[in-house]
């Protein structure tokens, strides 16, 4: 399983952000979370969870969007842990 856990802030106000899990460089939509991000300052905190079937050596990543503007989106702080399964 991949959990990812993250802290972000934008540089506007009122930004609908989304955070999804990609897998080998393809988002999975059972991933995805938004969250509105009301000002600059505001630290948003969210989690994104899935489980995978991963091959030897590939890779996940966390993918960020904003979905209001071209405001940028730092991620604060944050966690990705991968669990294998059996």
């Amino acid at each position: 399983g991949v959990s990812c856990t993250f802290s972000a802030k934008t540089s506007g106000t009122n930004q609908l952000v989304g955070f999804v899990i990609a897998e080998g460089g393809v988002t999975a939509d059972k991933t995805v979370v938004q969250r509105l991000v009301g000002t600059g300052t505001d630290e948003g905190a969210g989690a994104v969870h899935g489980l995978f079937d991963l091959a030897t050596g590939e890779y996940v990543e966390l993918w960020v969007t904003n979905n209001t503007s071209s405001n940028t989106v730092t991620i604060q702080h944050g966690n990705l842990t991968v669990v294998a399964i059996t």
